[in-house]
């Protein structure tokens, strides 16, 4: 059996009343979702508790699933509209919290992982530069895994338009962390 189906044949369990698979569905989806909902509000802990919220929205609106259709991006789309309700909250404010504190970097491992964050500080800012659709799109489909037809359902558009949003995404992720000329001659 396949992920989704598994997801919408559980999905479909909780609705007529069986709490025991909400467990399979928290541990299939809830790595995904938390990523997502990360990417929006760039706290972890914030990310966490909203986390919390969209299992709490599944439960209340479960009686909304459709169980002909894919349930993973019925509870992604759950998970949009709580953070960009906690975004509303926020007045979108971002705060980017510091979590690794600070590292010894006398170690190879360390300078390894020295370089490993400033790449990843890097894409991190590139994210962050994407237009609102474009980095949606892109995390829906490379970060969450989703497909461009569980993303399109996700954000409301054909998948034609997830596609382009995507393309573009990536194109200037590309542009952005591409060294510039005068840093390559120097």
């Amino acid at each position: 059996m396949q992920a989704e189906d598994r997801l919408s044949e559980w999905m479909e369990r909780y609705q007529r009343g069986d709490g025991e698979v909400l467990a399979e569905l928290y541990r299939e989806v809830a790595p995904g979702i938390l990523n997502y909902i990360f990417r929006f509000v760039r706290d972890r802990a914030l990310a966490e508790d909203l986390l919390q919220e969209v299992f709490l929205r599944i439960h209340k609106v479960r009686h909304t699933y459709r169980p002909e259709s894919p349930a993973r991006p019925w509870m992604f789309a759950i998970a949009r509209y709580v953070a960009i309700d906690a975004l509303r909250k926020r007045g979108r404010r971002r705060e980017v919290a510091y979590e690794n504190g600070f590292q010894e970097t006398a170690s190879p491992d360390a300078l390894e992982q020295t370089e490993r964050s400033e790449s990843m500080e890097q894409v991190e800012r590139a994210l962050d530069g994407l237009p609102g659709g474009q980095r949606e799109a892109f995390v829906l489909t490379k970060v969450a895994g989703l497909s461009v037809q569980e993303a399109s359902t996700v954000l409301g558009i054909s998948e034609g338009a997830v596609k382009v949003r995507v393309h573009r995404a990536l194109g200037t992720i590309r542009d952005l962390l591409r060294p510039s000329e005068e840093e390559g001659n120097a």
